[in-house]
């Protein structure tokens, strides 16, 4: 899979299932957790998904556009 796939693999996943895991999401891609994680964290910070402050480990909120 392409590196410009896995970001738009994670977040259909989330806007399927915001309380996935990492873990599951890295099971899907096949990929690595701390790989997810940072994929995660781009996505977060370009503004495709917000993880709330004091929200639920698991819980997230991919943003439309």
């Amino acid at each position: 899979m392409s590196e410009i796939k896995r970001p738009l693999r994670i977040l259909e996943a989330l806007e399927r299932n915001p309380e996935t895991t990492q873990a599951n999401l890295a099971a899907q891609l096949g990929v690595a957790v701390d790989s997810v994680n940072g994929y995660i964290k781009r996505l977060i910070r370009k503004g495709y998904v917000k993880w709330p402050d004091g929200g639920a480990k698991n819980e997230s909120r991919v943003l439309e556009r």
